[in-house]
C-alpha cells in the first residue's frame, strides 16, 4: 500500500519544533499553523497547478496533454482520493510513490529487499516504463496492486536533492581509484568520469547511473533482480 504523501514548502530547520509537540491535538495544531495540512498530494498536481507543464490550454506536448488528461480521469477531477470506510482505493493505473508498505512474508518470500545484492545509491524502482523496469505490470499478476491510502497523509518537506555519490570530491575520487567489477559501481565510475570531463550534465550522469544501453544501471539491475525471484 502507498502512503497518501504531501509535499509542503517547509524545509527541515523550520519544521524542527514540532519534535517538541506532546500529543496528537498539539501535532496537529502546528500542521494548522504552518499551513501544512493543506498540502497538495504529491504525485500529481491540481487545480490548474494539476497540469505539470502548466494549464491545460497551454500545453503543446501530445504526450503531457495525454498524461494530464488520464490523471484527471483516474482521480475523478477531485482534489484527492476520496475517503473511504476501508481506508485506501484500489487504481488501475500506477502513479508514483515515496512510501509504501509491504506484508513482511511478502518481502521475505520475493527477496524484495534483494538480500545477496547490492543496489547502491538507489530506492527500489517500481514503474511503468517499457523497457526499464515495469515492475507495476509484474506485480499486478500476484498481489493487489496498486493500492493507495485516501485517509491518513504522510508530509514531505522540502529539500534540495544532493547526488552524493556524483558530486562529492573526496568520494568520488576514492570510488575512480577503486578496482571493482560490480557492475553497478563499474557503471558508476563511468558515470563520474563522463560528468567531470564535461560529457555529461549531473542529470545525465544520474539517468546514465541508473538506466542504460548496455542494461547495468541501478534500475535496469533492479527490475532484472526482482524478476529472477517474483516467478522463480
Amino acid at each position: 500500500m502507498f502512503g497518501n504523501l504531501s509535499r509542503t514548502q517547509v524545509n527541515y530547520k523550520a519544521i524542527k519544533p514540532i519534535l517538541a509537540a506532546q500529543t496528537a491535538e498539539e501535532f496537529n495544531h502546528y500542521l494548522k499553523h504552518k499551513g501544512i495540512k493543506d498540502s497538495c498530494h504529491w504525485s500529481v498536481k491540481y487545480g490548474w497547478s494539476f497540469f505539470r507543464h502548466g494549464p491545460l490550454f497551454y500545453l503543446r506536448n501530445i504526450n503531457a496533454l495525454k498524461q494530464n488528461a488520464i490523471n484527471l480521469f483516474f482521480f475523478r477531477f477531485k482534489k484527492r482520493l476520496k475517503p473511504t470506510n476501508e481506508g485506501y482505493t484500489k487504481l488501475k493505473k500506477y502513479f508514483a510513490e515515496d512510501v509504501y508498505f509491504m506484508k513482511k512474508d511478502f518481502a521475505k518470500r520475493h527477496n524484495w529487499f534483494l538480500r545477496g545484492h547490492n543496489l547502491y545509491f538507489e530506492d527500489i524502482h517500481i514503474c511503468e516504463q517499457k523497457g526499464v523496469c515495469e515492475l507495476s505490470k509484474e506485480l499486478k499478476k500476484i498481489t493487489e496492486f496498486p493500492i493507495y491510502f485516501n485517509l491518513r497523509k504522510i508530509y514531505h518537506i522540502k529539500h534540495e536533492k544532493y547526488y552524493y555519490q556524483l558530486v562529492d570530491d573526496e568520494f568520488t575520487t576514492l570510488m575512480l581509484n577503486c578496482e571493482t567489477d560490480d557492475p553497478i559501481l563499474t557503471t558508476l565510475k563511468k558515470a563520474i568520469t563522463m560528468y567531470r570531463e564535461g560529457k555529461l550534465s549531473l542529470e545525465e550522469a544520474l539517468t546514465y547511473s541508473r538506466r542504460n544501453s548496455d542494461g547495468a544501471g541501478t534500475q535496469n539491475l533492479n527490475y532484472k533482480y526482482h524478476m529472477k525471484y517474483l516467478f522463480r
